[in-house]
């Protein structure tokens, strides 16, 4: 009977106890679920701030699968095509591409080769490109900052032909569509569904860009081409563009500005430097009606490895960084959403040279005359200065120059100044006996 009182306070320890460790329990249970919750959030508010608010791309998909609005904004349900296979095929890719897949999140990098399924994006970011082969003739493009989604190619029994469609969220493509309109393309571009297909006997080659004031602009480069948007159709033909925004065309094709011809330096044009990095003035002619240029320069002749890429009101451009190596650089005019051809693409090479020019010179020590013919061969392309005089020299390097001698002891000096701006020099006392 005295245990009893014992018995009482064990048993009100461990109902203590108890309590204590669910109260606990319950707790990390109530802050794990809160912080789950906390990082939900802040990863939707990530993807709001990196993918704005708009239309996703299932909406887009939506779109070009399914239907959209006719012109008096009634909803048309327009039935499956049968696909023929995957959307298209990575074919080449230049630094930093990377692609996501329909039912994933996250984006990987891209590989050349990979099928790009239903709903698979790719993205091309700065100084970047893209190639995507569509069946077997066709392929896209993509330049830098674009982004695009790509849907299966499908077969329009009625039509007689292959369709495959994209929405190009940002930036611009280019690419080529077989003869015959054999193939159409499916654009959904500044919120507007556009179909492009080649007509005629030869391929049409294209450009598709997406306008910062959500309209798009469509070019024709070589071949002809018919487009469609909200049952409005025109044709366009070599160097003409119409821009499409909404469902409407925006007026009647229009041409695009003439390629501007490039000036300096000549092509294949090598410059020379010894320490410093020398600074290369890319000039060109204006372009009637052009209001900008976009000078282009990469290290391959593709213009995949870009080196830099800028929007300019003027003709010029001097460049004060190109490491030494071969570049490629090109120039397009701009009038409104119109862009030019690319034109001529020219070659520029920079070496550096921090060795002094060879120069040899032939000069007596002693001359019964007033007059010294001065002879030597210098690097071939090297300036020759004979005292403060200016020589010429021949392709090989070749000169002779006569100088007038005082009476008794002359200095001659002679110096050699390469292309990077090394030099050399040579000198002889000569007495003079007359």
């Amino acid at each position: 009977m005295e245990r009893g009182p014992e018995r009482r306070d064990v048993r009100s320890s461990w109902l203590r106890r108890l309590l204590r460790a669910t109260v606990v329990g319950a707790s990390e249970i109530t802050l794990a679920v809160t912080l789950v919750a906390v990082l939900t959030g802040i990863f939707g508010l990530s993807l709001l701030v990196l993918f704005p608010e708009g239309s996703g791309l299932s909406d887009l998909y939506s779109k070009i699968v399914r239907g959209a609005r006719d012109p008096q904004g009634r909803a048309t349900t327009i039935a499956e095509p049968e696909r023929e296979g995957p959307a298209a095929v990575l074919k080449q890719i230049s630094r930093s591409v990377k692609d996501r897949p329909a039912d994933s999140v996250a984006w990987q990098a891209s590989r050349v080769g990979m099928q790009l399924d239903d709903r698979h994006a790719i993205q091309t970011l700065a100084r970047s490109g893209a190639v995507v082969a569509i069946g077997e003739r066709d392929e896209v493009r993509l330049r830098e900052n674009s982004l695009v989604v790509f849907q299966y190619a499908e077969r329009e029994a009625k039509a007689g032909r292959s369709r495959t469609s994209i929405v190009l969220l940002g930036g611009g493509v280019e690419g080529r569509l077989g003869a015959g309109g054999a193939t159409a393309l499916g654009i959904v571009a500044g919120g507007a569904e556009t179909e492009l297909r080649a007509i005629g006997r030869t391929p049409a080659d294209f450009r598709v860009t997406a306008n910062t004031d959500q309209s798009s602009t469509l070019t024709v480069l070589s071949g002809k081409a018919e487009v469609e948007v909200g049952g409005q159709s025109v044709k366009l033909a070599p160097d003409e563009s119409v821009t499409v925004s909404g469902a409407h065309l925006v007026g009647e094709p229009v041409r695009i500005p003439d390629a501007p011809q490039l000036l300096e330096p000549a092509d294949r044009e090598v410059v020379y430097f010894s320490t410093a990095i020398p600074r290369v003035a890319l000039t060109w002619a204006a372009s009637p009606g052009a209001e900008s240029y976009q000078l282009t320069v990469a290290r391959d002749a593709a213009f995949g490895d870009l080196v830099f890429e800028q929007k300019l009101a003027t003709t010029s451009f001097v460049h004060g960084n190109l490491t030494p190596g071969q570049y490629h650089w090109k120039v397009q005019a701009f009038a409104g959403h119109r862009e030019s051809r690319t034109g001529n693409v020219r070659t520029l090479e920079i070496v550096r040279d921090a060795d002094a020019p060879s120069l040899e010179v032939q000069i007596p020590e002693s001359i019964d005359a007033e007059q010294l013919t001065v002879r030597g061969v210098t690097e071939p392309g090297a300036e020759v200065l004979v005292g403060q005089e200016s020589v010429r020299t021949s392709p090989q390097g070749g000169f002779e120059v006569v100088i007038m001698l005082k009476r008794g002891v002359n200095l001659v000096v002679v110096e050699a100044i390469d292309g990077a701006g090394n030099s050399s020099y040579r000198s002889q006392y000569v007495e003079a006996r007359f």
